[in-house]
């Protein structure tokens, strides 16, 4: 049987302090001096260099660059549950996206086709019986029909379960059928369980069944590539974003398919979703998507520049070229530059000690902003 793999997702609980451990009372005593006031250390003034012709605007900003600065290195040190960019704007593909590509046609044979009545008698009570049963039963009763079962009486079985939503049923059908001395691999069949399954949310089955297309010499059709991929982008939390852009390479590299705008949005979204500290590691194919889109001749989205630039500001060595060259392209396509852009833009330079740059980018910012 092929072997299942199985993911595991790892929690965290999270603590917090008893207000039991609080002492509400308060003793007021009229010979007792009055408590020191509490003073908070002011915050850091910005240097005089840096000043605009707005001080509340480059404070404003200046604080928002050193705040966003913090937050990720507190990401880096274990905190993966914060958002990172465009989160909530719907300009990506969702869950409904596996449905966009059809399969390949399968045609199986009907059973008033078959000459034999006791032949389509047991046909027709395996696809009434087996469903009902978990995997012990289900296997014994496939054992128990070897004298006469032939593979097109298995691919029908596996069909109607396909056909009545049975997508387990129909992938322990295959799995049998794959030990048997009779079996001839059937590509479309195949492809149907593996779609089947990714739409169902099954990843683990429908990677096994990808795997088992490839080790028979076949590359997988455009809608197991993209079923699959977007099956690893559902699972909660972005906890198979990385088997995601392998299925994605793949997919245009071994398959050579064009996906479609809708894939390579979803996936670049997944990509710059992630904290600043984690998702700076997930340049190099955001850059692969971004190539994948111009090659095609599809639309770039604005989101699109914006979270490579944004990518490019958490960078240890800034590309400043790479930089311009997004900035410029922005500008060609009518994009204007969003406050996200202005931030990024900001941190790169900050990074490098650029002051001069950095004065501009507030200037423009104020004039926009306030």
């Amino acid at each position: 049987m092929l072997a299942v793999d199985s993911f595991m997702a790892s929690t965290s609980p999270c603590c917090a302090a008893s207000t039991s451990l609080r002492c509400p009372l308060a003793l007021s005593l009229p010979f007792a001096s009055p408590r020191p006031a509490v003073r908070l250390p002011a915050p850091p003034l910005l240097p005089r260099r840096l000043a605009v012709s707005t001080p509340r605007t480059a404070l404003a900003l200046e604080a928002l660059v050193l705040e966003s600065e913090t937050n990720d290195e507190d990401e880096e040190e274990g905190d993966e549950a914060e958002a990172g960019l465009f989160q909530g704007e719907a300009w990506a593909a969702g869950a409904e996206e596996r449905d966009a590509v059809r399969s390949p046609e399968l045609e199986v044979f009907e059973l008033e086709e078959l000459p034999e009545q006791w032949r389509r008698s047991r046909i027709a009570w395996l696809c009434k019986e087996l469903p009902a049963y978990k995997h012990s039963t289900f296997t014994r009763i496939l054992n128990a029909q070897r004298k006469w079962i032939t593979q097109d009486d298995a691919t029908y079985v596996a069909v109607h379960c396909l056909r009545i939503r049975n997508n387990d049923a129909a992938f322990r059908v295959y799995s049998w059928m794959v030990r048997q001395h009779w079996y001839r691999f059937n590509f479309a069949l195949a492809t149907r369980v593996a779609d089947c399954l990714g739409r169902d949310g099954k990843v683990e089955k429908c990677q096994e069944m990808f795997e088992a297309m490839v080790k028979q010499g076949r590359v997988p059709a455009e809608s197991t590539f993209h079923i699959l991929v977007v099956a690893y982008l559902s699972v909660p939390g972005g906890r198979c974003l990385q088997e995601a852009c392998t299925i994605y390479n793949q997919m245009i590299q071994m398959g050579g398919y064009k996906p479609r705008l809708n894939l390579h949005n979803s996936l670049f979204r997944a990509l710059v979703s992630k904290t600043g500290g984690t998702a700076k590691h997930n340049l190099r194919q955001a850059e692969f998507i971004y190539h994948n889109i111009v090659t095609c001749n599809l639309a770039v989205h604005k989101e699109v520049y914006a979270g490579l630039i944004w990518l490019h500001s958490y960078q240890d060595v800034i590309d400043r070229d790479r930089i311009k060259a997004l900035r410029d392209e922005m500008k060609r396509a009518g994009f204007e530059e969003s406050s996200d852009v202005l931030v990024s833009v900001m941190r790169a330079f900050s990074k490098e000690g650029d002051v001069k740059r950095n004065r501009g980018n507030m200037a423009y910012a104020s004039s926009e902003w306030f």
